[in-house]
């Protein structure tokens, strides 16, 4: 058995002391390999990533836009719906004042039968021509 002790890693395998002798070498070429590798990637992908931030802001102004425009609407439809309400009460006050008035031109011809015209007949009243000689209507004799 050596003496070193073993270092585990988190699947709990031992590390040689190769691979640690390894991994100490690339240790400097790997974060050189990270910053030229991260420059070149930010080079490529810079434009890309400007023009989409860009639309971004676009898109958050349209949809703050149309935001606003939905809460002016909003604004618009409840001053209407309240107008409207105004408006319904008046016509149900008016029509309150128009039920009462009604009532009390009932109220004294209630007790009173109500007259009703009746169609003229043909009787007495009838446009014929007098009787001759104005006297009574019954023979002589």
């Amino acid at each position: 058995m050596s003496n070193v002790p073993l270092c585990l890693t988190r699947r709990d395998r031992p590390i040689t002391t190769a691979k640690r002798r390894l991994a100490s070498a690339v240790r400097p070429a790997r974060s050189v390999f990270r910053k030229e590798v991260g420059a070149a990637v930010n080079d490529a992908v810079a434009p890309a990533q400007a023009g989409l931030e860009a639309e971004l802001r676009d898109i958050r102004r349209v949809l703050e836009d149309d935001m606003d425009a939905a809460n002016e609407a909003t604004a618009v439809f409840g001053r209407l719906l309240s107008q409207l309400g105004d408006r319904l009460d008046g016509i149900d006050e008016q029509l309150r004042s128009i039920a009462t008035r009604l009532d009390a031109l009932e109220k004294p011809s209630s007790p009173a039968p109500r007259h009703t015209r009746s169609a003229p007949s043909s009787g007495s009243r009838s446009g014929g021509k007098a009787v001759a000689g104005g006297g009574s209507a019954t023979p002589a004799g």
